[in-house]
């Protein structure tokens, strides 16, 4: 039996920058998805999940169509795996049981689309890459869910390293380790529980918006093949020319990649209160210039900056909701959990959830023989 922990990710800061061809600043964290890989001595394949209605089962040679599903994430993976490799996919089972929040903007989606080829790899020894185990994550939400997403939260599941975070170039898939060191500091989650599907929002819409803003900037004769190559030079001239709403995108995006690389830093340097302050600016430009976050997860952040303990917050993920990211005194923690679902409860008539969480290596395997159950 083969077993695979798949994690689920952060963003510390650098959103909706992936797909804009950017710098972010990801990190794998301790929720996974643990896959349970046995070998069958037929052609069919067998996926159970513990959070999910209705088993996938099929045989290998004979895959579905898009079924609008969580289906649709195995029939992609294995069609993938099918195109890119020419040893062929032999009969398995697997068993999933997941820790990660659904719909909590942690990339359960990516988790599970890299964790199934990654375990698929190692049980049968198709002898794939990491980058490769990356983009079959990445094809598979383009091709099998309709998310447009960028690549990093494939590649924070897949590369994560323990205690660090990934200064990520989404262009070129290079990548640096930046050391986080908290002391008497921790990164906190509060869930919003407002539910968000990608593929269903405006997330499509925004990369449309950004591709639109490119387009008219290239018309005027600026060479950039992303809006993070653009300079504030660059765009004040131009900015005129772009209708409102476009303007407002650009100007996140270029903002936003200046904060990746100054929060790099101060994490490098140990500068959290100088961090802090940039994961607030993050979330004033995801309110009022990306438009995508909601009244709950504002409101989260707006508290938040009454609080000394807290060094500074922002809604994270794809948008639409999810869950706020903190930086946090460990010893606030408790009375911070407690009056914040006071008054989330008392406003929105909503629980909110809390997880702590650590910094965790990325997808990783065991073997575990029979006789060891």
């Amino acid at each position: 039996m083969i077993i695979v922990r798949s994690p689920a990710r952060i963003n510390l800061i650098g959103e909706h920058i992936d797909y804009n061809g950017g710098m972010v600043l990801p990190a794998a964290i301790d929720s996974f998805i643990t896959f349970e890989f046995e070998s069958r001595n037929d052609q069919k394949c067998l996926v159970q999940s513990d959070i999910m209605s209705n088993d996938f089962s099929c045989s290998i040679n004979q895959l579905p169509n898009k079924t609008g599903t969580w289906h649709d994430y195995i029939i992609g993976v294995l069609r993938i795996i099918s195109k890119i490799t020419d040893k062929h996919i032999q009969g398995f089972s697997c068993k999933m049981v997941s820790s990660i929040p659904n719909g909590a903007g942690l990339s359960s989606s990516a988790a599970l689309s890299c964790g199934l080829a990654f375990g698929i790899n190692i049980l049968q020894n198709l002898q794939l890459t990491k980058e490769q185990i990356i983009q079959i994550g990445l094809e598979t939400e383009h091709q099998y869910i309709g998310t447009q997403c960028g690549i990093m939260d494939q590649f924070a599941v897949t590369m994560g390293l323990q205690n660090n975070a990934l200064l990520l170039n989404c262009q070129t898939q290079h990548y640096d380790t930046i050391p986080i060191t908290l002391d008497d500091h921790q990164f906190l989650l509060v869930d919003s529980r407002v539910k968000h599907t990608l593929a269903d929002t405006d997330y499509n819409k925004r990369r449309d918006e950004c591709q639109e803003a490119l387009a008219i900037i290239r018309s005027h004769g600026i060479d950039v093949n992303f809006l993070i190559d653009l300079s504030p030079e660059q765009f004040q001239p131009i900015k005129p020319q772009l209708p409102l709403t476009l303007q407002k995108r650009v100007e996140f995006v270029i903002n936003e990649q200046y904060r990746t690389m100054m929060a790099a830093d101060y994490l490098r340097n140990n500068q959290l209160l100088a961090f802090g302050q940039l994961m607030y600016q993050s979330h004033h430009g995801i309110q009022y210039l990306y438009e995508v976050s909601c009244k709950e997860t504002d409101t989260l952040v707006h508290e938040a900056r009454k609080q000394l303990s807290i060094l500074g917050a922002r809604q994270m993920g794809g948008g639409f909701g999810g869950c706020v990211l903190y930086l946090i005194e460990k010893k606030a923690i408790p009375l911070f959990k407690e009056q914040t679902y006071k008054m989330y409860n008392d406003t929105f008539c909503i629980e909110p959830l809390f997880y702590d969480l650590n910094i965790c290596n990325g997808i990783h395997s065991s073997i575990i023989n029979r006789e060891e159950l």
